[in-house]
């Protein structure tokens, strides 16, 4: 059984590019490249992916005969770049040339987003069950906050090291 860990690693990726990616009109074979190179440079923190062979795109599934053509339309629509054997993804997606799902609300990707912040809270290291957080337009209730301050960080904590995140919930930072 697989048993994956953030402690093996993690991608750090915004989502503000991860939903581009997600809404974008990509082909299989560009999607597998565009993922191949985020696991390279995101994936080991790291702005550029190292990839000194076209080949090693082979082992994501993209074949030998399609690997130069699926890169070159990358590069031509702005999607990534490349110089040498560096590989990156192009973080202005609005430089972007590709098909964007019709359908595509980001004011209601933000809603839901913010619907399923609200199902449970992380504090710090914990995660509050669902309901016992009070929700507002300024962000978690400060009473909870304060509660889970004075019960669950450690007396050599500092309480300033948390903040409400963007959609209302409380982040360590």
């Amino acid at each position: 059984m697989a048993q994956p860990q953030l402690e093996n690693g993690y991608i750090r990726l915004a989502n503000d590019i991860h939903e581009q990616i997600m809404v974008s009109y990509f082909t299989e074979r560009q999607y597998r490249i565009l993922e191949f190179i985020i696991r390279l440079s995101y994936g080991c923190q790291k702005k550029e992916a190292y990839i000194p062979k076209q080949s090693e795109f082979e082992m994501v599934g993209v074949g030998a005969g399609h690997i130069k053509n699926q890169l070159d339309l990358l590069i031509r629509d702005k999607v990534i770049t490349r110089e040498g054997d560096l590989y990156s993804i192009n973080k202005d997606y609005d430089q972007w040339r590709v098909s964007r799902a019709k359908p595509y609300d980001p004011a209601k990707l933000t809603d839901l987003v913010r619907i399923n912040l609200k199902k449970s809270y992380l504090i710090g290291n914990e995660r509050l069950p669902k309901g016992e957080a009070e929700v507002t337009e300024k962000g978690t209730s400060s009473t909870l906050y304060k509660k889970h301050i004075k019960n669950n960080i450690k007396k050599d904590d500092d309480p300033s090291k948390f903040l409400t995140g963007k959609y209302g919930h409380l982040v360590q930072h």
